[in-house]
């Protein structure tokens, strides 16, 4: 028991440092990043890009139209991507955003590599919001219809009278 002791006693020696707690969370966080980013890098074209389902610039294009000025689209729909945005530009966004949370799960976390993380993901999914809204529109559209065909299918069995 006192091998055992002195084990807890040494592991424990820094008190309240948190250090475990800091070393985990940072690690999920970065990994938690790391297969966001790489699923955007794969997907962002496709979406949003310039012949994607919405395109990420007339979606920017019509925020500032029905806003009436770039400032306030800003302000209402803030993103990186109002200072340019390409096919290329997103899929180069992406893949340093992927290598910016590997330095992250590798341990090498600051508040600066983790604010930009944060405002290069929120910068995606600001874009990525007018094609998620069809989607599901979309996707209650089907489940109601799923949900009456069944329902219609027994009312057609039923007897006439």
């Amino acid at each position: 028991m006192t091998n055992d002791e002195g084990i807890l006693k040494k592991f424990f020696a820094l008190g309240n440092s948190y250090w475990l707690t800091r070393f985990v969370i940072l690690r999920l966080l970065g990994f938690v990043y790391a297969v966001a980013f790489l699923v955007a890098a794969q997907q962002l074209v496709p979406l949003i890009g310039e012949h994607g389902l919405t395109p990420a610039n007339h979606f920017l294009a019509s925020v500032q139209t029905q806003l009436g000025s770039r400032t306030a689209g800003v302000l209402r729909v803030p993103s990186l991507f109002w200072f340019g945005i390409s096919d290329h530009g997103m899929v180069v966004f992406a893949w340093t955003g992927f290598a910016l949370s590997l330095v992250v799960f590798a341990g090498y976390a600051n508040a600066i590599i983790l604010g930009i993380l944060w405002a290069m993901y929120m910068s995606i999914v600001g874009l990525r919001a007018s094609f998620w809204t069809r989607a599901c529109k979309t996707a209650n559209r089907l489940a109601r219809m799923r949900a009456f065909v069944p329902l219609a299918r027994s009312f057609a069995k039923l007897p006439s009278v």
